[in-house]
């Protein structure tokens, strides 16, 4: 049930309205998922990451936004992250 939009596409989303651009394009980022929930990518990432510092309602929002994209962390970022921040 996903609609597939234009790269560059900026319009507003219905409730629970599912999008992504294509099997072509590359797997969303976090700074996608950002763009479509209108919030930070700071605040996508501590979401993602359970924080407690964001609210309940933003995280289950964000959640479901990452899941319905397919969002899928990517594991050379997340070792390059780990290194850069030990």
């Amino acid at each position: 049930n996903k609609a597939f939009l234009q790269p560059g596409f900026r319009g507003g989303l219905d409730e629970g309205q599912v999008i992504w651009f294509n099997s072509l394009m590359p797997s969303p980022t976090l700074k996608d998922i950002a763009g479509i929930a209108g919030v930070s990518v700071a605040t996508v990432s501590l979401a993602l990451r359970d924080s407690s510092r964001i609210s309940a309602a933003t995280k289950d929002k964000i959640r479901k936004l990452a899941d319905s994209l397919d969002y899928k962390p990517d594991p050379l970022v997340a070792a390059y992250q780990s290194r850069v921040r030990s």
